[in-house]
């Protein structure tokens, strides 16, 4: 695994570890305690993952963009250097949480 990857995943895990309690009892729309949970839609409804993603960027030089965009399945080779690197990583993150609740249902 890529240290770009490990750092895909630890964020993953992070932000689930500190938000799923809130999704599975969020009786709002899209929450685990709602009529139809679906924790994509909440992480988006919330803002949740923006934040953190923000967060983990903020310091992010030149060299640190190019690392997403070499790295990232999900970097397109136009428009701005930060937003690219921004959404790849944030979609990478995304990615990473489904495929984490998808082996680990209950986690």
């Amino acid at each position: 695994m890529s240290e770009y990857h490990a750092k895909v995943a630890e964020e993953a895990a992070r932000f689930l570890e500190k938000n799923l309690p809130d999704f599975e009892k969020d009786e709002e729309e899209f929450g685990g305690a709602s009529g139809a949970p679906n924790l994509s839609r909440w992480i988006d409804r919330t803002g949740r993952l923006t934040r953190v993603v923000e967060e983990a960027s903020k310091g992010w030089s030149r060299r640190d963009l190019t690392w997403v965009k070499e790295n990232s399945r999900n970097s397109v080779p136009y428009g701005d250097p930060l937003s690219s690197a921004f959404a790849a990583f944030y979609k990478d993150v995304l990615a990473e949480i489904k495929k984490i609740r998808k082996k680990h249902p209950g986690s």
